[in-house]
């Protein structure tokens, strides 16, 4: 909580002179962290003038000289007041309250309906607000939350302040990736505010208002969306009364029937021994459940199509995703589909394997738990991929990988538990890894090793460091694939090592750079024809090691140089041949 001083020009005779206040509740357009899917409304670019906004953008207060603005891109909020007659004074405070994982019930969901107390005043909220930024002309707060400051967590946002404009811009990244958000927003002064938010009679002083009036809910997924149109949506005393997002029950009585209405929704939940097909992008804020107990077989697809699970923002419960039955295959995949975590979120259930099917695509965008109670498990099952968005990972309980599976790192990140560390088999050892998307991953300092059971693909663009603490290796089981061009780009042992824990090829056009190359099993590595090894390590302990009686087969054209005072080492011997 901050402490303000405030200028004496706030005497109460003068307070009435000033400001409105309007709340209203938005919901907002972006995609999350999938730049595949990536859309925008406008970016906003802040000089001070109503201008910034365009008029589908502006809602203006039926009093008190000022307007109100919102819209947003993939990546970020804008909000606005302006004064159209007049000026603000110095401390009078522009208000933004959250709730970013919005249900149909308003007061559902993480947060509270408590405001913060700033200038005297203390509204009580129409929702749950997991976030509140306050600001004024001659101080700007760093969007507190109510778990903490923001600052804390690097979250500052964008704001222009100044005798006739408030401008603040937010990071959806910093909101936890919402599916659709309610926001209201009013300006005020010290000890009491104006507002005319339809339902709500906020004139005065008095030192506590109850706020009826909001905005909401916005989908997150879908193009062509613009305040104007979300206005429409809202025709609740004259766009402002507010639609709460609503939740979605399916009871299966035969295969697709009832058929699953698309849409955007608190929480869904489908019921019956029969599978239900989504025919359309779909979000959620809360919970999806699928069947229930363990005796229930009901299953369900999204073929071709995307579902979107909000982002918990601060704590909550939000971004569940609940399979239950007696069947593993609860996910079906007639044809490709994608399961999209937009931020944090976690996997439950009640049946003995959630099992992600051939076809399914599944991205990270935040910290994301993969249930696991003795057998039951979240496995990604042969020809399914759990793709790593920024900001993704796996936390507490990692998944489990088959043979087929990929392992997709779309972003620059240092593998959490999706990649576990000291472990040749089970949960978070995937099978194949690609790293893709210009991504760099990075082992960081980590003394384990991690190691991948299928073929290792570093994309042209991208790249793998392994760690910078001696032990962070990097163990490839069926060999590794390096798509850049030019020496040494792509792959980048650091103090690791590259070990051969199984049979496979490794390939580049080119040469690469390997500090140690070490054989863990008795099994061959190919150098692929036109592949190149350096290696570079002058450590005692050899740059080429053989600590199993392993094989190097030069599949071609080739060489593999060791660096001028380097050495072969190891346990045991080894062998080198082929062309």
């Amino acid at each position: 909580m901050y402490n303000f001083t405030l200028p004496n020009t706030f005497a109460a005779k003068n307070l009435l002179k000033r400001f409105t206040e309007i709340c209203f509740v938005v919901a907002l357009l972006f995609v999350g962290m999938n730049p595949a899917n990536a859309q925008s409304n406008r970016t906003v670019t802040f000089t001070g003038a109503i201008t910034d906004f365009n008029a589908a953008e502006q809602f203006a207060a039926a009093a008190n000289n000022t307007t109100y603005a919102i819209t947003f891109d993939a990546t970020y909020m804008y909000f606005g007041a302006f004064r159209t007659s007049g000026t603000f004074g110095t401390g009078d405070n522009f208000s933004i309250y959250l709730d970013v994982d919005p249900r149909s019930t308003l007061t559902a969901g993480n947060g509270t309906t408590a405001g913060r107390l700033f200038n005297g005043f203390t509204p009580t909220l129409p929702f749950n607000a997991d976030y509140t930024s306050i600001t004024e002309q001659s101080y700007t707060d760093p969007l507190n939350r109510y778990n903490g400051s923001w600052a804390s967590t690097g979250v500052i946002p964008s704001v222009f302040t100044s005798t006739t404009c408030r401008e603040v811009r937010i990071a959806l990244s910093d909101l936890g990736n919402p599916a659709s958000v309610y926001a209201t927003m009013w300006m005020g002064y010290t000890g009491g505010i104006f507002s005319n938010a339809p339902g709500t009679t906020n004139e005065g002083t008095a030192a506590t208002r109850t706020m009826t009036g909001y905005f909401g809910s916005f989908p997150v997924y879908k193009s062509g969306i613009t305040p104007v149109s979300f206005r429409a949506q809202n025709t609740s005393a004259a766009n402002g009364g507010g639609t709460p997002i609503s939740d979605l029950t399916v009871t299966l009585t035969a295969d697709n029937t009832p058929a699953f209405t698309a849409g955007d929704y608190g929480d869904i939940t489908i019921s019956g021994a029969f599978l239900s097909t989504i025919g359309a992008n779909t979000s959620y804020t809360g919970t999806l459940t699928v069947g229930s107990g363990t005796t229930n077989a009901t299953k369900l697809s999204a073929a071709g199509f995307s579902v979107f699970a909000g982002g918990r923002g601060i704590g909550g419960t939000a971004g569940v995703l609940s399979l239950n039955g007696s069947s593993g295959t609860v996910l079906q995949a007639a044809s490709p589909w994608t399961f999209n975590f937009l931020g944090a979120g976690s996997i439950n259930g009640a049946n003995t394997t959630k099992l992600m099917p051939s076809g399914l695509t599944m991205t990270l965008g935040g910290a994301v738990d993969f249930f696991a109670a003795g057998t039951i498990r979240t496995v990604f099952g042969t020809g399914s991929n759990l793709q790593i968005n920024t900001n993704g990972t796996a936390i507490t309980n990692p998944p489990t990988y088959n043979t087929g599976s990929t392992l997709v790192y779309n972003a620059g990140v240092t593998p959490g538990l999706e990649w576990t560390t000291n472990a040749a088999s089970g949960a978070g050892v995937p099978d194949r890894v690609t790293i893709q998307n210009n991504s760099a991953v990075n082992f960081g300092a980590s003394a384990a090793y991690r190691q991948a059971n299928g073929l290792v693909t570093i994309g042209s663009g991208s790249s793998l460091t392994m760690s910078s603490a001696a032990g962070g290796d990097l163990r490839i089981a069926a060999g590794l694939t390096n798509n850049n061009a030019g020496a040494g780009v792509g792959i980048n042992t650091n103090a690791a090592a590259l070990v051969v824990a199984g049979t496979g090829t490794y390939t580049k056009a080119g040469t690469d750079n390997l500090g140690i190359l070490a054989f863990a099993t008795a099994n061959t590595l190919t150098i692929a024809t036109g592949t190149n090894l350096s290696l570079t390590s002058t450590s005692a302990s050899g740059c080429l090691q053989f600590n199993a009686a392993g094989s190097i087969f030069m599949g071609g054209t080739n060489t593999v140089t060791i660096v001028a005072g380097g050495t072969v080492g190891g346990t045991t011997g080894g062998n080198i041949g082929g062309t």
